[in-house]
């Protein structure tokens, strides 16, 4: 292949890698039962009025597989922050926000996504969107790519609305337009814009013990086996599962291991719990792994401090805490 062709090809995979990297870790299966009539969530970012509690930023890398023979990427693609929220009456929230920075992607790829999570006593309520498409293929999440930076239209947005009361969770989809030029630092002013009501919501039965969201599953699984990974008793972490979007997942730990220090591209960090864990589709019976490395002790303690996702075989997505801006 010549030089030019082959720099040209290269340049469009990441074009197309990189787009679908930001979106696919929010991206899920859509399934469950549908109910008549429409339904109405509350408006606005679930936990926004609790107080920030913890915040920790982070910086993605991305990395895509082209004809499955070799790995390109690219570092510092984004942000991303992670945000605990409590207050003194017991409610809690966890927010996650990633977005790809158009300053500094191939052609200003500008894909970003966010989810949101609050649970009160037997009450959760969760958002979860993002920007494009659940691409299958790295052709397809390059067509999309180049497809909307050609268009100059408003941007396709696709977000989920969840209520949980007990066992029973309603979740809806939804589906709306926003300018292209809004990026992730203007989280506020899309949240604005998403529709408060669903046209097709979904009932859901959730098994006893089942967590409400992903964001709550994962805190509580870093809690929860922090010991057992010190001890090497990994393999006695039970799963847990958790509602996602319209779908319940297992969360599984498939092995830990604790690290005296852990050193990232972005730093060194003390008394770290190295996990791999395991996310499987109930319905679809997919998999999809998840690297996870956590701190055990002092400011970082059950914060992420490097993510590694996989969610196809031809791309990677890393979130490194930036150590500069870390847990506050």
């Amino acid at each position: 292949m010549p030089i030019g062709l082959y720099r040209t090809s290269t340049r469009r995979w990441l074009i197309g890698g990189l787009a679908g990297l930001v979106s696919l870790p929010l991206a899920t299966v859509a399934s469950g039962v549908g109910v008549p009539g429409q339904q109405a969530f509350p408006s606005g970012a679930p936990g926004a009025q609790l107080p920030i509690v913890r915040e920790a930023r982070y910086v993605v890398n991305a990395r895509i597989r082209p004809l499955a023979l070799f790995w390109i990427g690219r570092d510092d693609v984004g942000d991303a922050r992670f945000t605990w929220r409590q207050d003194p009456s017991g409610g809690r929230a966890y927010q996650l926000l990633v977005g790809s920075d158009p300053a500094r992607t191939p052609r200003q790829i500008n894909r970003w996504g966010f989810i949101a999570e609050e649970i009160h006593e037997r009450r959760a309520e969760v958002l979860a969107f993002m920007k494009g498409s659940n691409e299958e293929t790295l052709d397809a999440a390059t067509a999309n790519a180049e497809a909307d930076q050609q268009s100059g239209t408003a941007s396709m947005f696709k977000a989920v609305r969840t209520t949980v009361t007990g066992n029973r969770a309603v979740t809806g989809s939804l589906t709306f337009r926003a300018p292209p030029t809004l990026t992730y630092r203007q989280l506020d002013e899309l949240i604005s814009i998403i529709p408060s009501v669903s046209d097709k919501p979904t009932t859901i039965q959730l098994p006893a013990g089942a967590k409400e969201g992903f964001l709550i599953a994962m805190t509580s699984m870093m809690a929860g086996s922090t010991a057992a990974c010190r001890e090497g008793r990994g393999s006695d972490v039970d799963p847990i599962v958790y509602l996602y979007k319209q779908s319940l997942y297992d969360l599984r730990l498939v092995s830990c291991s604790f690290e005296p220090q852990l050193r990232t591209k972005a730093g060194a960090y003390p008394q770290v719990v190295n996990g791999r864990f395991q996310l499987r589709n109930r319905a679809t019976r997919e998999t999809t792994s998840l690297q996870l490395a956590f701190g055990t002790s002092g400011p970082i303690r059950d914060v992420p401090v490097r993510i590694v996702f996989r969610p196809r075989w031809w791309m990677e997505a890393e979130l490194l805490l930036d150590q500069g801006m870390g847990p506050t």
